[in-house]
């Protein structure tokens, strides 16, 4: 496989999953997301966790980290600030738009569960799924649809398909969101719900593409 430009990758991943809207809430869909992408591009990452301080606020903010030396892609840095690149790629400590990162860790292990389950619950619908509103849980949904979608079109641009359908760690990301798009459709959601621009989604090829899983 070429060398691959982790910044233009990312970069038109942002563009393509969730374009111009303020990325707030979407931090751990689209890290995950782009980190089940480059597992199957063998792009050394791991998904990292911490408090983030930047434009006057404090939260719990995710993103990656590529190596040793301190650089990390955040695909979401435009919540802190609007006017920013889509993406940031570099040392964290020369991160601009946060002031302070602190209480840094790899998500692993039963805090990744923790976050799993958070993303996932609404997704399955399950009874026990962290209550927020009908508006949220579908502005999430049709998120993470998009995010699969492009991930999709990476997996298929970079002829990785067959890795995919190998991969447990895709299998578990893919699942809810599937599962998801039956609950959507079985229901008539997606029409009373969804906007017009959002309706061609290839709902279709999310569902072909998990059925070919071997693991």
């Amino acid at each position: 496989m070429h060398s691959i430009d982790i910044k233009h990758l990312s970069s038109e991943f942002v563009k393509k999953s969730y374009g111009n809207e303020n990325p707030e809430g979407y931090c751990f869909s689209i890290c995950y997301s782009i980190s089940v992408l480059f597992s199957l591009l063998n792009i050394k990452h791991e998904i990292t966790v911490g408090t983030a301080k930047g434009n006057n606020r404090t939260s719990v903010h995710f993103w990656l980290t590529i190596d040793l030396k301190g650089t990390i892609l955040d695909p979401t840095i435009r919540q802190f600030d609007s006017k920013l690149e889509p993406i940031y790629l570099g040392h964290i400590n020369s991160n601009t738009a946060i002031d302070e990162y602190t209480n840094i860790r790899t998500l692993s292990g039963c805090e990744f569960k923790s976050a799993y389950f958070f993303w996932a619950s609404p997704l399955f619908q399950s009874t026990d799924k962290i209550p927020i509103t009908k508006e949220l849980e579908y502005k999430l949904g049709l998120l993470n649809i998009k995010a699969a979608i492009t991930n999709l079109y990476f997996i298929e641009k970079f002829g990785v398909i067959e890795i995919l359908s190998k991969s447990m760690y895709a299998k578990k990301y893919f699942e809810p969101i599937v599962t998801y798009i039956h609950f959507l459709t079985e229901n008539n959601l997606a029409l009373n719900y969804y906007p017009v621009t959002s309706l061609n989604i290839p709902y279709k090829k999310l569902i072909d593409t998990y059925s070919t899983f071997s693991v």
